[in-house]
């Protein structure tokens, strides 16, 4: 399957990266082809991970930044909610209820009778389709 990772990511240390890398490195030793935020963010040339301030947000980041890495929150969310339309279900992360994005990530993909995962004890995945109400 294509599995979409959501999650936090403003407001969590390195936003949120290592969670994200996790949870797409167990995804992929299980054979599914994964989209992650983290690595999209990558893609264009901005790694959390190296940035020198584990706590910034979105908002601290210098506007050449920004422009340069193409990591504008509008531009973010188009390019998420693209890949969630690509994707056959969405692996829901530890606190994607408490993150806007994630739950515009949810709806769309809820919208689109995409499925919702989440891990159990970080290795199986566990069909929560049905439990997920907005």
């Amino acid at each position: 399957m294509i599995l979409y990772v959501a999650g936090p990511m403003r407001g969590k240390p390195f936003f949120n990266f290592e969670a994200f890398d996790r949870a797409a490195k167990q995804l992929r030793t299980q054979g599914h082809t994964v989209i992650s935020p983290a690595d999209l963010d990558r893609a264009v040339g901005f790694d959390a991970l190296t940035h020198p301030h584990p706590g910034c947000k979105i908002g601290d980041l210098p506007l050449n930044v920004l422009q340069e890495n193409r990591c504008s929150p509008e531009e973010c969310m188009d390019r998420d909610l693209a890949a969630v339309k690509r994707c056959d279900g969405l692996v829901l992360l530890d606190g994607w209820d408490r993150s806007t994005g994630a739950v515009w990530e949810v709806a769309t993909a809820k919208f689109l009778s995409k499925r919702l995962f989440v891990f159990i004890d970080r290795s199986q995945l566990e069909d929560v389709t049905e439990d997920i109400r907005l």
